[in-house]
């Protein structure tokens, strides 16, 4: 295959970067249990990460929709009535969605490594759902309509129904965070195509508003979409064929040399 037309995504790297680091910190045969706990563990607190970060977007941007009065947002609590600049506000939801677009590649590499890691593949029937949850690891994973089993298989329709529902629930979840960026992305734009009537500081906002969006988009675009790659060629020479030569130097250094002049 030419290196035109290899694409991998971005994560797939990341992945391979992780496995290659735990097969040199640990015995991937004899700590299984151990390797496997510990993906879970970084698994679950890259999402409860990217949840609270989501959260907050989403709760910054209600109370924007719900209180934002010209350009003040306020807020009656009590007695008291809390003010900020509605360009603030937007760009602070802004920010935590590219703050939460970087957890959640957290939370897919980590995701994604774990189930690539099979533990203890020769015994048979061995469940790594019911292990995490006899360790108190996942114990959601237990609650998949699968069936896992060497002897039997589901025979009616509904439990194929019920992967394909939790599967279309799953995907649905992403059509609000997608439309309120959207939205939040057009409010940006006007607040800037009108600078002329705001302050300094309100354009400053909406400028990094924006361009928080537009990062957002682009972090989950390179890293869950394969994009093409060529092979680093000087990478391949000087950090992997050159070490391994002996003292006297790889025998094709000066030739490399002289390419590179």
């Amino acid at each position: 295959m030419s290196n035109h037309h290899l694409c991998i995504s971005l994560r797939r790297f990341k992945v391979a970067e992780l496995r290659r680091s735990l097969r040199r910190s640990y015995d991937l045969v004899d700590d299984w249990d151990e390797v496997y706990l510990l993906l879970g563990k970084l698994e679950r607190l890259s999402r409860l990460a990217f949840i609270k970060s989501f959260g907050s977007a989403l709760t910054a941007l209600l109370v924007f929709i719900n209180f934002e009065n010209g350009r003040e947002v306020s807020v009656q609590l009590g007695e008291f009535e809390v003010s900020i600049r509605a360009s603030f506000l937007l760009t602070f939801s802004s920010l935590c969605f590219f703050v939460g677009a970087m957890q959640l590649n957290n939370w897919s590499i980590f995701f994604a490594t774990k189930n690539s890691y099979f533990p203890r593949p020769w015994q048979r029937d061995f469940s790594s759902n019911a292990f995490s949850a006899l360790q108190e690891e996942d114990v959601m994973g237990m609650t998949a309509p699968m069936v896992l089993s060497s002897f039997w298989k589901p025979n009616h329709p509904i439990f194929s129904l019920a992967s394909i529902a939790v599967t279309l629930t799953v995907l649905s979840l992403t059509l609000p965070p997608i439309a309120a960026t959207i939205w939040m992305v057009m409010q940006h734009a006007a607040g800037i195509s009108i600078g002329s009537t705001l302050s300094s500081l309100d354009m400053i906002a909406h400028g990094i508003g924006l361009l928080a969006l537009f990062t957002t988009y682009l972090l989950i675009l390179a890293f869950h979409f394969p994009l093409p790659i060529k092979k680093d060629r000087q990478g391949i020479r000087w950090g992997v064929l050159a070490p391994l030569a002996k003292d006297a130097g790889h025998p094709m250094k000066k030739k490399w040399l002289r390419e590179e002049e």
